[in-house]
Parts: structure tokens; C-alpha cells; sequence
């Protein structure tokens, strides 16, 4: 039964990375492949592209990267957050998904950062 299932979540999850690298920005391909991984630095990730915003707040980073369709409307992000310019949380979405790549956030960072941002 285990085997039925690890093979059914391999599956989807080839199926979710497939979609992500056609619909996502190219950083994506990075996360997937785990060229980028909790504790990247700020500089290496950069290395893979531009993103298209970047907000910073005392320790914290977020950078954003979005593919936007043919009218200029953002139709899926890919979001990386840095503590001290270290790798902590990524993610992508879009309007009917989101997945996480990675979450090595504290509970006491991930209150620092609501009270600054409001949500992570």
C-alpha cells in the first residue's frame, strides 16, 4: 500500500513541477531543482535573474519573480524571503495554487515578520 501511494505522490508532484516550469518565471527551475535551498544567500539567488520587486525591511528581504501573460497582468509569482540575506522561506502561486518549497522559518521570525508585512 505505501509503495501504491509514494508512486501516486510522484506522480502529481511531476505532473505540479511540469506546470510550474511552463507557467512559472525560469527561477523556478532553480527551486525544483534545488539549485536554490533553505539558506541561499541574497547574491547567489540573484545570479538566476532579476526579480521584479524587491522589498527589504530591517533583516528581512522579499524578492518577488512573476510571469505575466500578453497583457501585462501577473499571472504567477515566485516568492523568495531572506532573514540576514539567508534563504528561509520560497514559494510559488498563482490564483488557484500555491506550493512551498521550502519553510525553515522560525515561530519567532515568522511573528517578526507578520507584525512588519502581515502575513507569510
Amino acid at each position: 500500500m505505501l509503495l501504491v501511494w509514494k508512486v501516486k505522490h510522484e506522480n502529481r508532484s511531476r505532473m505540479i513541477f511540469a506546470t510550474m516550469r511552463k507557467e512559472c518565471h525560469p527561477i523556478v527551475c532553480e527551486l525544483i531543482d534545488n539549485r536554490i535551498v533553505p539558506g541561499a544567500a541574497y547574491k547567489y539567488v540573484l545570479d538566476f535573474g532579476d526579480p521584479a520587486e524587491t522589498i527589504k525591511h530591517g533583516r528581512f528581504t522579499i524578492l518577488d519573480f512573476n510571469r505575466t501573460d500578453s497583457e501585462g497582468i501577473d499571472m504567477t509569482n515566485v516568492r523568495l524571503i531572506f532573514i540576514d540575506n539567508k534563504a528561509v522561506k520560497a514559494f510559488a502561486e498563482s490564483c488557484t495554487w500555491e506550493y512551498v518549497f521550502f519553510n525553515i522559518m522560525t515561530e519567532d521570525e515568522k511573528i517578526e515578520f507578520e507584525n512588519i508585512f502581515g502575513v507569510v
